[in-house]
């Protein structure tokens, strides 16, 4: 003999079922369903901007104005000068890959965390974290940049792209200096 399993009951109630809809038996409409009860309740969707003001970080890419010879490398630093204490940066930098090629990107004497990665299109994306010790101003990265063929390097930061962020978690407004590579004879 089989077991007698009782049919499931239903998660919705037959009054909640009736407020969102019924079906509507007027075959002249070609409507097939009609809502019979939904009331909109307000959602609180309000953005609040970041307010920034008064806590801008400055990046400075220096030496401002630099030659080079093709096959030469040369070291820039990338300073930053903060009125707060920063915990993490993301650099942007945009070059022409034609004209010089990232060698290396380093820090000197610190305990912060550094990743990079150069897209072949001209972008070096630079992940500093664990900077708690970094009271500005001063040096935040070195970029070692080779010089492989004649022209403007074209090196600047990517404003947009480049975030600071203080020891309290909130973003910092970047202000960018660009500096100028020219590779020649």
């Amino acid at each position: 003999m089989p077991a007698f399993v009782p049919a499931p009951k239903s998660l919705v109630s037959s009054t909640a079922a009736t407020q969102v809809a019924a079906v509507n038996t007027n075959l002249a409409s070609a409507a097939g369903a009609t809502l019979t009860s939904m009331t909109a309740k307000p959602i609180d969707a309000a953005i609040t901007p970041i307010n920034t003001k008064g806590r801008t970080a400055q990046l400075t890419f220096g030496p401002a104005d630099q030659s080079m010879k093709v096959g030469e490398t040369r070291r820039f630093a990338v300073d930053v000068k903060s009125d707060v204490p920063l915990a993490m940066a993301i650099v942007a930098l945009r070059f022409d890959p034609k004209i010089v090629k990232v060698k290396a990107v380093g820090l000197e004497g610190s305990r912060a965390m550094l990743t990079q990665s150069t897209d072949p299109s001209g972008v070096c994306l630079i992940s500093i974290s664990n900077l708690s010790s970094m009271m500005a101003p001063g040096t935040l990265i070195y970029i070692d940049v080779e010089g492989i063929a004649l022209g403007d390097a074209g090196l600047l930061f990517d404003k947009d792209s480049s975030h600071l962020i203080a020891i309290d978690a909130r973003d910092l407004g970047v202000e960018v200096t660009p500096a100028r590579a020219t590779v020649k004879q």
